[in-house]
């Protein structure tokens, strides 16, 4: 009988550990951003707007993360334009930066009321027009998933033509 007890307690005293290290590291995941690295434009025409949007996930676990079913809603100027959804598995590897592209493709005369109202503004403040995306994925890291996972981040055009985007915020690579 001691030494079932001995076992327990000896079961108890090194799991404890492993499983608040890896309690902690799935909150960590959870705090995962986004940063923004660039666009590349395909086509710019009054019926078609397609571009990728270039951003990188900042993992800082000491564990990869995986993101499964992952869908993007992309808004324009505060107008929904685009879904975007990737169904592969993507693996964001411990402590670094993982890139990712977002295709957005969308008419531009869906949003021209808003482009219009503000047209003199825009063209000379870039922080003006804004791209907003809404993220939902699954997240597993270490055995702990979080379904659903709702992340939303506000990018300006400045944002995505600068040399070195994101570069003041805390979340830098």
């Amino acid at each position: 009988m001691k030494t079932l007890k001995y076992i327990l307690l000896g079961l108890g005293v090194v799991l404890t550990p492993i499983a608040i290290y890896s309690y902690s590291q799935y909150k960590k995941a959870l705090e995962t951003c986004y940063l923004t690295a660039g666009i590349v434009l395909h086509n710019i025409s009054y019926n078609l707007l397609s571009f990728t949007l270039l951003l990188k996930i900042k993992n800082t676990t000491d564990v990869a993360i995986i993101l499964k079913n992952q869908h993007y809603d992309i808004y324009f100027l505060d107008v929904k334009v685009a879904e975007a959804s990737r169904p592969d598995k993507q693996v964001i590897h411990a402590n670094s930066c993982s890139p990712f592209s977002i295709d957005v493709s969308f008419s531009p005369s869906k949003v021209l009321g808003n482009i219009l109202s503000s047209l003199a503004d825009i063209i000379k403040n870039k922080e003006k027009i804004k791209i907003k995306v809404v993220a939902i994925a699954d997240i597993n890291t270490m055995g702990f998933t979080k379904k659903n996972f709702h992340y939303e981040t506000t990018l300006t055009l400045k944002d995505l033509l600068d040399e070195e985007p994101n570069s003041d915020g805390e979340c830098k690579c």
